[in-house]
């Protein structure tokens, strides 16, 4: 288990490897799941714009990678987003009545 939590470590402390298609492959690979959500690259350096843009996440690798980082410490004016709303490849969503 230790080698696939430096596994781990390694690509979330990396910024910007979550858009590297094998990185995203070989984690949920190793650890299971159809998506990683995470806050650890602010959108707006992601995009090169205003913080203060920022209103929705950047949802990349068709689904499987979900950037919630809107740089509120950059004056970004923050949102809540929810996950069951983002398609994502191969789950298929239980209908509600």
């Amino acid at each position: 288990m230790p080698d696939v939590l430096d596994e781990l470590l390694e690509v979330l402390c990396d910024r910007l490897r979550l858009s590297d298609p094998i990185a995203v492959d070989t984690l949920l690979g190793r650890l299971g799941g159809s998506r990683i959500v995470h806050g650890h690259t602010p959108i707006a350096s992601v995009l090169g714009r205003d913080p203060r843009t920022i209103t929705e996440p950047l949802v990349s690798d068709d689904g499987r990678v979900v950037n919630v980082d809107h740089c509120l410490f950059g004056g970004g004016p923050g949102f809540v987003t929810r996950l069951d709303e983002i398609a994502t490849p191969g789950v298929t969503r239980a209908r509600t009545a």
